[in-house]
C-alpha cells in the first residue's frame, strides 16, 4: 500500500554561527560570539523559556539586543511554521501527529470510492390506446315502398269483371283507342294477336297512351292483362304495363305527372314516378319476382287513400305510401318501353278499373 512521505524541517534557533556565517560574506573569517552569560530574555510564544538567544545578555546595548531579538524571534517562527504546516495536514487527513523530527511515513486513508448515481431507466410512456371507431348507423332507407312476399295475396285478386259498375273499361276498338303510327310507336287492334297492339319503332325509349274517356280515379283498383309481341334478342329486354292516377297537364309541363307499374321480359318489376319532365324516378327500382310469366301477365294496382298495392298474377308483390306532392284523382292508360338495343311492344288484352271496396 503507498505511503505519504512526510519531511519536516528543522530550522536549528540554537545554532549561533548561522547569523555569524551570514555576516562574514563582508569580508572577514566569521567569528563566534563568546558566550555571554545574563538574563535570559523570553519572546513569548517564539521562544523557548528556559535560556535566551545566543548572544543576547544583558551586556549589549538596547538597539543590539533588540537587533538580536528580532533576529531570533524570525528564526523561531520559520521553526514554528516548519512544525505545524506537517501537523496540520496530518489532522486534516485524518492521521497522526509525526513523533519527532524527519521523515515520518504516513499510512494513507483509502479515498472512499463514490458509489455511482444509478441513471434512471427511462420508462415506457403507456401505449396510446387506438380509437374505437364509433358505429355508424346506416341511414334509415328513405324509400317508402314495401315488398311483399309472392305468395300473399290481393282482396279481390281475381280478374275485374268485364264493364265494372262505376268503373271503366277500355274499348280497344274505339276512335279514341284507333290504329295510329307516328315515328316512334304504332298502335293497332288485333283481336288474333291478344288485342290491341303497342310497339316502338325507337330504341331507348318509353311511351304511355291514356284512356280516352279520361276518367278520374282516386281509391279504385286498375287491372290489365298484356303480353310482349316483339322477340327479345339474346342480351335483350324491354317493359310494359300500367300508367295510373295520370294527372292533368298544367302549364309549362312537357309530360304529365303519373305512376308506372311495369314488368320486364327479364322477370324484374319497377314502380315509377314521373314528374312533369321527360324523366321518371323509380319508386321501387327494377326487383326480380318468380310471379312474372314468360308469356302473359296480369297486372293489378289498388289505390286506397295515400296506399298503392301492386300484384303480378295475383300475388302482390309491393306496396308504396304516397308522398308525391299534388296528387289526385287521375286517370289509367298503357305503357311500352324499349332499351338500348331492344325495341319493345305488347299486346294488352283488356284494360278496366273500378271502384275500390
Amino acid at each position: 500500500m503507498p505511503h505519504i512521505v512526510v519531511v519536516t524541517m528543522t530550522v536549528d534557533a540554537d545554532d549561533p554561527d548561522r547569523g555569524a556565517r551570514r555576516r562574514g560574506r563582508g569580508g572577514g573569517p566569521p567569528t563566534r560570539p563568546p558566550p555571554v552569560s545574563g538574563t535570559a530574555l523570553a519572546v513569548p510564544g517564539l521562544s523557548r523559556p528556559d535560556r535566551a538567544p545566543p548572544g543576547i545578555a544583558a551586556g549589549r546595548s538596547d538597539m543590539g539586543q533588540v537587533r538580536m531579538a528580532t533576529r531570533y524571534g524570525r528564526r523561531a517562527i520559520l521553526l514554528g511554521l516548519a512544525r505545524a504546516v506537517p501537523v496540520a495536514l496530518l489532522g486534516a487527513c485524518g492521521q497522526p501527529a509525526p513523533q519527532g523530527p524527519g521523515v515520518v511515513l504516513v499510512e494513507p486513508t483509502a479515498t472512499p470510492t463514490r458509489t455511482p448515481t444509478p441513471t434512471p431507466t427511462a420508462v415506457p410512456p403507456p401505449p396510446t390506446p387506438s380509437p374505437t371507431a364509433t358505429p355508424t348507423r346506416p341511414p334509415a332507407p328513405t324509400a317508402t315502398a314495401t315488398r311483399i312476399p309472392p305468395t300473399a295475396t290481393l282482396p279481390g285478386t281475381p280478374p275485374l269483371a268485364a264493364n265494372p259498375a262505376g268503373g271503366y273499361e277500355a274499348d280497344f276498338t274505339s276512335t279514341g283507342w284507333q290504329s295510329q303510327r307516328t315515328g316512334s310507336f304504332k298502335t293497332s287492334y288485333d283481336p288474333a294477336q291478344g288485342g290491341y297492339l303497342f310497339t316502338l319503332e325507337q330504341i331507348d325509349s318509353g311511351q304511355s297512351l291514356y284512356a280516352p274517356e279520361n276518367p278520374q280515379l282516386r281509391d279504385f283498383a286498375v287491372e290489365a292483362v298484356a303480353k310482349p309481341i316483339v322477340p327479345v334478342g339474346p342480351q335483350g329486354h324491354y317493359s310494359y304495363g300500367l300508367a295510373f292516377l295520370v294527372q292533368p297537364r298544367q302549364q309549362g309541363q312537357v309530360a304529365r305527372v303519373r305512376y308506372q307499374f311495369t314488368v320486364f321480359t327479364d322477370g324484374r318489376y319497377e314502380l315509377e314516378f314521373c314528374n312533369g319532365t321527360t324523366t321518371c324516378r323509380a319508386l321501387i327500382v327494377p326487383t326480380a319476382s318468380p310471379a312474372i310469366q314468360t308469356g302473359a301477365n296480369r297486372l293489378t294496382v289498388a289505390v286506397r287513400g295515400a296506399t298503392i298495392t301492386m300484384a303480378i298474377n295475383g300475388q302482390a308483390v309491393a306496396t308504396h305510401s304516397i308522398a308525391e306532392p299534388n296528387i289526385g284523382p287521375g286517370t289509367v292508360g298503357v305503357y311500352v318501353s324499349s332499351s338500348a338495343n331492344q325495341a319493345g311492344g305488347a299486346a294488352f288484352g283488356y284494360l278496366r278499373a273500378k271502384p275500390a271496396p
